[in-house]
């Protein structure tokens, strides 16, 4: 997950300084998450969160990326799929995240799938194994 993850930033030094961008400004690249924070799956959430926000904080420190900090917004869906779709739709229209990371859960990662690829917002890895997530399109 690690990798995926240092590989989508990575990528994010081939964008030029004053790229236009959703979520990318002059200083700031936002990082969007829906996760189950609360409910059945917390305790599985809550450390992952904490190794996220742990390794956006080196990566501030060490300077961000082309000097843009990351900005991490994550947000409880409670472990429910509706409100995963409601949370993901907030995160792109009205916070304008550059990437969405990491979904919690099957259901939850295929009902914000169609959202995010409507809106040509990537979305990066999730917390499921599930085989219906591995499947080719």
């Amino acid at each position: 997950m690690y990798k995926l993850l240092f590989a989508a930033f990575t990528l994010l030094l081939a964008l030029p300084a004053a790229a236009q961008v959703d979520g990318i400004s002059a200083d700031t690249i936002l990082i969007g998450r829906s996760a189950g924070m609360t409910g059945a799956i917390a305790s599985r959430m809550k450390p992952a969160t904490e190794a996220f926000i742990a390794y956006f904080d080196a990566v501030n420190e060490a300077g961000g990326v082309n000097g843009r900090r990351l900005k991490f917004i994550n947000v409880d869906d409670g472990n429910d799929a509706k409100r995963a779709v409601e949370n993901v739709k907030k995160l792109i229209s009205e916070d304008k995240v550059f990437v969405l990371l990491s979904p919690s859960g099957a259901p939850q990662t295929l009902a914000v799938l169609p959202v995010a690829t409507a809106a040509q917002v990537p979305l990066v890895g999730s917390t499921s194994g599930a085989e219906s997530l591995r499947k080719p399109n």
